[in-house]
């Protein structure tokens, strides 16, 4: 099936909600669906069981999903060197600075002033103290860990993410495009045609394929069925942050109650090892175009990334 084409867009300053899962809730109703009576209505069919099972889940995220309003104060992320002492004290300097301002007598601002500025000295002391033992217990701890050293870099040197959902235009039949909609099917028909642009790259041969393969096996190739606490370990090895596909369960809920839901996926699973069909749903990935280098307004400067 031909991947789906979805451009990302940045709307998170438009939300005026934030949605959040009642875990309880959901528990409970998970542990009331009677999931081998409900996946018999798929009649032998992999395809119909997993929209069925998609389709349950995704019921229950909804009924115990709440909404609640978002205060539109910007939140800063504590950092990691901080202390409960260094944050209070913190706390005191920003009241002080704050009596100074609304102060009107002279005497009691330079009073506050002064107080203010001792403060201030010693949580900038404190603070690169703090920042200095934090980063050189951080680099100790991960120096044959290339991925955190360079977290820890980059935290260090303050780069500025790369603004990936920034609007794409493109140039198609020497015209530009700014249409969403016509510059994602141009992106689509893009990427899948470049594994056909490989293979006639591959210089033509006589040999057959066998002819490279030593000392085949003549048996037949045998999958034994899968079970639910191999789907479950296997569960507990996927990374949260890592972004989900078009038809995908949260990773998060997937681990909270792997469990429970380990025992209709390997049953699904099994069923699709039974009748040699992989589901269609989980053919579908939504590709987002990374810009490379070069000209912004050529796709052959954009790499796909699938969900």
């Amino acid at each position: 099936m031909i991947p789906t084409m979805e451009l990302s867009t940045n709307n998170s300053k438009n939300h005026k909600y934030i949605s959040k899962l009642n875990h309880d809730s959901f528990l409970q109703d998970l542990k009331k669906v009677n999931w081998n009576s409900y996946l018999q209505l798929s009649q032998s069919n992999p395809d119909i069981s997993m929209n069925l099972f998609l389709v349950k889940i995704n019921q229950l995220i909804e009924a115990n999903t709440y909404k609640f309003k978002s205060k539109n104060k910007k939140i800063q992320k504590i950092k990691s060197w901080m202390t409960a002492g260094l944050l209070k004290s913190i706390n005191v300097r920003n009241k002080i600075y704050k009596a100074y301002c609304k102060s009107t007598e002279a005497s009691t601002k330079v009073r506050l002033n002064e107080r203010y500025k001792i403060y201030r000295n010693q949580i900038v002391s404190i603070t690169r103290l703090y920042k200095d033992r934090y980063y050189q217990t951080y680099f100790e701890e991960n120096k044959n860990n290339s991925k955190k050293l360079w977290e820890g870099i980059k935290s260090l040197i303050a780069l500025r993410k790369s603004k990936s959902n920034q609007k794409i235009s493109l140039i198609i039949n020497n015209n530009l495009e700014t249409s969403n909609k016509n510059i994602a099917n141009h992106f689509n028909k893009f990427f899948i045609s470049i594994a056909d642009c490989l293979v006639k790259k591959i210089p033509k041969t006589n040999q057959t394929f066998s002819s490279y393969m030593q000392n085949p096996n003549n048996n037949t190739f045998f999958m034994s069925p899968t079970t639910s606490l191999e789907v479950e370990k296997i569960i507990g090895t996927l990374n949260i942050q890592k972004s989900t596909g078009p038809n995908s369960i949260p990773t998060k809920i997937l681990k909270q109650f792997d469990k429970i839901l380990s025992n209709p996926l390997s049953s699904i699973i099994n069923l699709s090892f039974q009748t040699g069909l992989f589901q269609n749903l989980l053919k579908n990935a939504k590709v987002i175009p990374i810009f490379k280098k070069g000209d912004k307004f050529d796709c052959n400067n954009y790499r796909p990334i699938s969900l």
